[in-house]
């Protein structure tokens, strides 16, 4: 008897395990390998990083990496896009092939004293031109204001003079340093980070600033300041003084041209790209040597300073977005992309502000097509391109000029530099970083038709 009442028991508990596991079974969707249905429970990825191949671990080597992004194109620039191809025009066709960009840069270089074969490094140099170099870059006269609107003293000007260390250059043969810019940086006509306002007003004007310095630059280092906080060097189209701490010194030319001129490489597209993991900015226009191409983009070498000065380098991802392999097609539509890239940016004279003036926006456009251009405006205007002389000719002859200009083309007048865009319901438009303002596309001849000066056609 109590063993049938036990055999009872025990089947009543597996029919109510059972019921119960087939309770839970009766809320449960299953979807089996190969199957494809798709239930509003689904995950859907959004990142191709969120799930690794079977057998895989994350790499971290080069943790830039941004994969499968579409670069993105403004609404004004696909506004101008449109336009040139309502007019019948093919916006992707190459304008300039690399041999004939090539051939522009050499003419540039031949009629301008501001552009310097940096390749061809000498193995030493006197210390007294390295002197004149220096000198040339002229002392600024008083008053002046720095950043907290005081005005900066016969006394501090003359520390600052003194940095330069000019007596260590007297009767001495200066050996070139070969090195390369490893953090954008200043190039500044004295060796200090003090600004020179002439207006404490106007804390966009430092007249010591002269110009940008983009990461994987190759320089001549060629002296030191006295407090050796700073470097003064050559770029292939200025000199003045770096941050040292700005500057990797590279063992041998060989190191050296690997950055400074490499046989492959990436540009970069993007109008200022800040890497997210060692927080190096890379301008429109950085080239750095490729290692790699995968299909999410380029594997590259980004350079570094070791703690006694030395260069070494890293590897990095950038995207197919941010960067293209060797320089980008030189056409209409690419150039628009690229200008309106910019638009908004603050105006940053010397590229101060981590943006870019007038000139420097030109050059920084140009140079992701590989174009190679002197640095201010009027270094530019007589040299550049094929020019076309329009100062004093009229209004109706500078409509005349532009109407009949279908490649890109810079706009000068005094002390100043614009990006030609085209005609657009009767009004001509150019894009530029005004004094002051911002990068902005806007109608030019009802305001400047009387002042312009040249239009130089990059062809």
């Amino acid at each position: 008897m109590k063993r049938s009442l036990c055999n009872i028991y025990k089947t009543i508990l597996f029919i109510t395990v059972v019921s119960l596991f087939c309770s839970v079974l009766s809320g449960c969707r299953f979807v089996f390998p190969g199957s494809t249905e798709k239930t509003e429970d689904s995950v859907t990825m959004t990142d191709n990083n969120d799930i690794l191949p079977t057998g895989e671990t994350e790499k971290t080597e080069v943790p830039e990496a941004t994969p499968i992004q579409t670069e993105k194109t403004s609404e004004d620039a696909l506004k101008w896009i449109d336009r040139y191809k309502d007019e019948g025009n093919d916006g992707d066709k190459v304008l300039m092939s690399s041999d004939d960009i090539k051939k522009f840069n050499s003419d540039t270089a031949t009629r301008s004293d501001a552009i310097t074969d940096i390749m061809n490094v000498p193995n030493s140099l006197n210390g007294s031109d390295v002197r004149t170099m220096i000198e040339k870059m002229g002392v600024v006269s008083l008053p002046k204001y720095d950043k907290n609107n005081n005005e900066i003293t016969e006394t501090t000007l003359e520390g600052i003079l003194e940095n330069r260390n000019l007596s260590a250059l007297v009767d001495k043969e200066i050996n070139v340093k070969l090195g390369i810019i490893v953090q954008r940086t200043a190039l500044r006509s004295l060796p200090t980070e003090t600004p020179f306002f002439s207006d404490p007003g106007k804390q966009y004007y430092d007249r010591i600033q002269e110009t940008e310095v983009v990461v994987g630059s190759g320089v001549w280092v060629l002296h030191e300041s006295e407090n050796g906080e700073y470097c003064f060097v050559q770029t292939f189209n200025y000199s003045g003084w770096v941050a040292s701490k700005h500057i990797a010194i590279a063992a041998s030319y060989a190191e050296w041209k690997a950055f400074a001129s490499p046989e492959r490489f990436a540009v970069v597209k993007d109008s200022l790209y800040t890497t997210k993991e060692s927080y190096t900015k890379l301008d429109m226009g950085v080239k750095l040597p490729i290692a790699d191409v995968s299909y999410d983009g380029y594997k590259v070498k980004l350079p570094g300073r070791n703690p006694d000065g030395t260069l070494y380098y890293d590897y990095i991802t950038l995207g197919r977005d941010i960067a293209c392999e060797g320089y980008l097609p030189y056409t209409m539509n690419n150039f628009c992309k690229q200008a309106f890239k910019y638009e908004g940016f603050m105006y940053g004279w010397g590229g101060s502000y981590d943006s870019v003036d007038c000139s420097g926006f030109v050059s920084a456009v140009m140079r992701v097509f590989g174009f190679e251009l002197p640095r201010n405006v009027s270094q530019q205007r007589n040299i550049v391109g094929e020019i076309i002389q329009v100062e004093g000719t009229g209004r109706e002859n500078v409509e005349k000029v532009l109407d009949g200009i279908n490649v890109p083309a810079a706009v000068y007048k005094p002390g100043h530099v614009m990006l030609y865009l085209g005609k657009n319901d009767g009004s001509y438009y150019v894009i530029h970083s005004p004094e002051g303002g911002r990068v902005v596309c806007e109608e030019i001849l009802d305001t400047s038709a009387t002042n312009l000066m040249s239009i130089n056609l990059f062809k």
